[in-house]
């Protein structure tokens, strides 16, 4: 399957958690991509970095100039929009789903609470979306109240830990 991963926060690659500090939602995509990669899918993380390559089996890609056309950045629009995919996960942005894309299956990911500020926004584009996840069950429980999403479109993906960080010998 190929995956499709927007993270839109600070720039970032394969190679960036390995130097700096990373945010919650940044460390998130790229540990999911990781893992998809390890498990055989084709996995390609659009963000913030113009450092593009290859790292760990993920290709990492620049998400272009942000517009008012493309919100979410224009190589990223014009890539989903032409290139079919299997699984396209968008992370936070209000206006994730407001193309369509040439994708099977739209994620959209919240990593904040809920705003009702961005409720019409968000669900401007919540027809095109199959799942909508939360880092938890209050954090679901509060996106279904203000966003008013389905509960058959809901679901709890809690953060994790990386095992491997913890490995004897990692720190050396």
């Amino acid at each position: 399957m190929h995956y499709v991963i927007h993270s839109m926060g600070m720039p970032f690659n394969g190679n960036t958690i390995k130097n700096s500090s990373l945010g919650g939602s940044e460390s998130a995509a790229y540990y999911q991509a990781k893992e998809l990669a390890s498990r055989g899918h084709r996995v390609t993380v659009f963000t913030n970095s113009q450092d593009e390559g290859e790292f760990d089996g993920v290709t990492y890609v620049w998400n272009g100039p942000a517009t008012q056309d493309n919100p979410l950045g224009e190589r990223f629009a014009m890539f989903a929009c032409n290139t079919p995919h299997d699984v396209l996960i968008i992370q936070r942005h209000p206006l994730a789903f407001h193309k369509d894309y040439a994708s099977k299956i739209n994620i959209h990911q919240m990593h904040d609470l809920a705003l009702r500020r961005s409720a019409g926004a968000v669900n401007a584009g919540a027809a095109r979306v199959d799942l909508v996840t939360g880092v938890s069950a209050m954090h679901v429980a509060q996106i279904k109240e203000v966003y008013g999403f389905p509960d058959r479109t809901l679901r709890v993906v809690p953060n994790g830990v990386d095992l491997d960080l913890y490995s004897p010998g990692v720190y050396r």
